[in-house]
């Protein structure tokens, strides 16, 4: 039986995909990672070419995924 007086939590689990650039000069930089991202409760995913847009593409997933 679940006690009414505790916090209800919710999460979101996500599966991150990243692989290389391998044609072209490979620097170093976080442009060359390409990936993927998925929601893992919704399924929905979405391709992204920098590891910069990944905080954006969470943020977007789980507000989305938001009651309300």
């Amino acid at each position: 039986m679940e006690d009414p007086t505790l916090p209800e939590f919710r999460y979101a689990s996500f599966m991150l995909r990243i692989w290389r650039q391998v044609n072209g000069e490979v620097t170093g930089d976080a442009r060359d990672w390409l990936g993927e991202i998925e929601h893992l409760q919704s399924g929905q995913h979405e391709r992204f070419d920098t590891l910069d847009e990944v905080p954006d593409l969470i943020r977007r997933q789980v507000e989305a995924a938001a009651p309300g």
